[in-house]
């Protein structure tokens, strides 16, 4: 590649982390629960809130973007054990809440952001 095509490169990616840095805000946290405010009032909303659960920081190498980020986010929902995820996109880390009873969570949660080709960190335990 031309370095000419390199630096007009570099400079779109770092365009795109700004715009995505102003978007989100510095230390901003995005949540989407899987039981949504509309869903409060069911039996199983009610039987998710009352189930004792973990919360762990996942460190994420290689998440440069929301989209990055949105992709990771919709994976890490479907894994089994897993009540909610949040983004906290200026750490480049996760906040995942997964049910006490569910003690792989974390590894599967590596597994899944490993397999997207980013890289899990340690996860680090919180409550």
């Amino acid at each position: 590649m031309s370095d000419q095509r390199l630096r007009r490169r570099s400079l779109a990616l770092t365009s795109l982390i700004v715009l995505a840095v102003a978007g989100v805000g510095i230390g901003a946290v995005a949540s989407i629960s899987r039981v949504g405010p509309e869903d409060a009032a069911t039996p199983r909303a009610h039987a998710a809130h009352s189930v004792a659960t973990r919360v762990v920081n996942m460190p994420v190498d290689g998440m440069v973007c929301l989209s990055c980020a949105a992709t990771i986010k919709q994976k890490l929902k479907a894994v089994e054990g897993v009540s909610n995820v949040e983004i906290v996109f200026a750490q480049r880390l996760f906040r995942i809440t997964y049910f006490a009873n569910r003690p792989d969570v974390p590894r599967r949660a590596a597994a899944a952001i490993n397999n997207l080709g980013y890289k899990a960190g340690a996860p680090v335990q919180i409550r």
